[in-house]
């Protein structure tokens, strides 16, 4: 009973990620008590979402959401967490790894979800692609603001046509 009501409470019940509350205690961590040790983070947004609610029901967006939070479930395996950070936003939380790592990773997840079918009923709807911003800890910045600074590259990508992935360095101050 305790395992199941852990389970609710650190879940997203749609797509059996961790959910933004695990986000944020995973951060607090990381602030905490690795401060020093290399993190990079990838905020992943899926590209002209509201189509698929729009064009074939919220079932059918829902189970894009399904689909693609699987994909980078198994992408991502035991490299780092995933998380539902809300809508048809999806946090990657990598410890130990650069942003060239992230940068790595983002492509394979973006060229995966992009490459595998989606249907649903029996129908096909077309492809599913995601926008990325990628973003590390401590050689960019601090990790309090990993997230802020991934979603800012996020809204980059797809301000200049999505489906593509932006690194948060590349637009530094210091670049």
């Amino acid at each position: 009973m305790r395992e199941r009501l852990t389970s609710l409470a650190t879940s997203d019940a749609l797509t059996g990620l961790l959910n933004r509350r695990s986000l944020d205690e995973a951060l607090n961590h990381l602030a905490r008590d690795n401060r020093d040790e290399a993190v990079a983070c990838l905020m992943i947004d899926i590209d002209h979402f509201k189509r698929f609610n729009d064009n074939y029901g919220h079932d059918a967006g829902d189970v894009v959401m399904q689909h693609v939070g699987q994909i980078m479930r198994d992408t991502v395996g035991k490299a780092g967490k995933v998380f539902r950070f809300g809508g048809e936003e999806f946090t990657v939380l990598l410890p130990q790894a650069t942003e060239a790592q992230g940068l790595e990773l983002a492509e394979r997840l973006r060229e995966q979800i992009a490459a595998t079918p989606f249907s649903h009923r029996g129908r096909i709807l077309g492809s599913v692609t995601i926008s990325v911003g990628a973003a590390s800890s401590p050689q960019d910045g601090p990790v309090t603001t990993l997230v802020t600074r991934a979603d800012a590259a996020l809204f980059r990508a797809k301000s200049g046509g999505r489906n593509r992935t932006v690194a948060a360095s590349v637009y530094s101050p210091a670049a």
